[in-house]
């Protein structure tokens, strides 16, 4: 048996394209700016694999940075700016002398961060699927979608962080670990949306045949 048939060929294919992905990821995010359209790509690309079982890589990703460029742009670059005015807060306010205060703008912001982090898992994934929503509807959708399963928002949350802490540890991960954390969380959030839909569907049954 020929060791490059298979299951082999398909698990170095699979790894392969991982790299891939994530070496377009960081080429596309070098601008800052960037970060969050090169981002929306990535998933998208984790979205064709996962749903049409699609297997390339540099196409698909480049057609998806170029249609989300402008709407991921305008959403996103405000997006950034607000967290990190919410570290720089947050930043700030641990260096102020110890007392009520102090703790309390310290509480206030940490919950202000763990929404915006909470929106932020389902923002990409409602860029992706969402064509039509303007910038305010598609944030409150996301930060809707956060609360509707909780325990994925905290999962990935903690995957994403947990990532980043990998790669402050171990700086040669970062060649695939942003892809690998793309693929664990897409599936995380795609079970949300299914819920969502599920739940939709049922309640237009209902109304369709109650009322």
């Amino acid at each position: 048996m020929n060791v490059w048939d298979g299951k082999t060929a398909k698990t170095l294919n699979k790894l392969t394209n991982i790299v891939i992905l994530n070496l377009l990821w960081i080429l596309f995010s070098i601008p800052i700016v960037t970060i969050v359209p090169a981002t929306v790509a990535m998933v998208g690309v984790v979205k064709k694999w996962h749903l049409e079982k699609e297997e390339r890589v540099l196409k698909p990703f480049l057609q998806i940075f170029r249609m989300k460029l402008r709407q991921s742009l305008l959403i996103g670059v405000p997006w950034l700016m607000i967290g990190a005015l919410l570290l720089f807060d947050l930043t700030v306010f641990f260096n102020i002398p110890n007392g009520f205060v102090r703790m309390a703008l310290i509480v206030i912001t940490s919950f202000v961060i763990l929404l915006y982090l909470f929106t932020s898992v389902y923002l990409v994934p409602v860029m992706l699927n969402e064509n039509n929503l303007k910038i305010k509807p598609m944030i409150k959708r996301a930060f809707a979608l956060s609360f509707y399963d909780l325990s994925v928002s905290f999962s990935v949350v903690v995957i994403t962080v947990s990532a980043i802490f990998v790669v402050s540890l171990f700086p040669v991960t970062i060649i695939f670990i942003g892809a690998l954390t793309a693929m664990i969380n897409y599936r995380f959030c795609h079970k949300t949306f299914q819920k969502v839909e599920s739940h939709n569907m049922t309640k237009a049954h209902v109304k369709k045949h109650c009322f």
